[in-house]
């Protein structure tokens, strides 16, 4: 959401609750592999550039069929309120599981609780900007990349690209000159969260 308010322009952007806990189950799994790794001399995934690249690929074509047949989804889920809670275990796995165990788990106890905003002939409730296969890769570049762009010193490209960014932004809404990191006056944009 962008609203103004005299000198003032405030973009709101909102992740859902799903995309935190996703990431934060992926985060435990990989955690729990990495420390059992660190502990043996068995190969685990996504402990090397290569598993990375083949459990990468694999990742990106179970996205890229998920988008094909969605459309042929049920658009609200029809699970039962803690679903996920009855089909996980109560804590955090303490040792590995197989990435195809989690990449059937995707499929099994993921899928069938998602509300499938991307079925492109039933869902037209919001428009959202990672929507499209290039801001999906986009986003896995960001996460790659893993840079802070909390200050220019932190990472100057990143800085300087969201200054650049939001320049264009402002021109797109035709804002005054004012609001331009470029511009000669006290003027730049800052995302704030709330």
């Amino acid at each position: 959401m962008i609203t103004t308010k005299g000198n003032s322009l405030t973009l709101t952007l909102t992740i859902t609750p799903i995309v935190a806990a996703i990431a934060s189950a992926t985060a435990l799994s990989v955690y729990a592999y990495c420390k059992k790794a660190s502990s043996s001399s068995a190969k685990y995934p996504a402990t090397t550039a290569q598993d990375f690249n083949e459990w990468g690929g694999k990742l990106l074509k179970w996205i890229s069929d998920y988008r094909e047949r969605c459309k042929d989804l049920p658009v609200i889920s029809r699970v039962e309120p803690n679903y996920l809670q009855k089909a996980l275990p109560p804590s955090a796995p303490t040792t590995p599981e197989p990435y195809e165990a989690i990449m059937s788990d995707l499929d099994t106890k993921i899928l069938p609780g998602l509300t499938n905003w991307e079925a492109p002939n039933k869902f037209f409730a919001y428009f959202k900007p990672h929507a499209s296969y290039p801001a999906i890769l986009g986003e896995t570049l960001c996460a790659g990349l893993n840079v802070m762009g909390f200050d220019w010193i932190a990472s100057p490209a990143c800085t300087e690209l969201e200054v650049v960014t939001l320049d264009w932004l402002a021109r797109f809404l035709n804002l005054p000159n004012k609001f331009l990191g470029s511009s000669d006056g006290p003027g730049g944009g800052v995302i704030q969260g709330r």
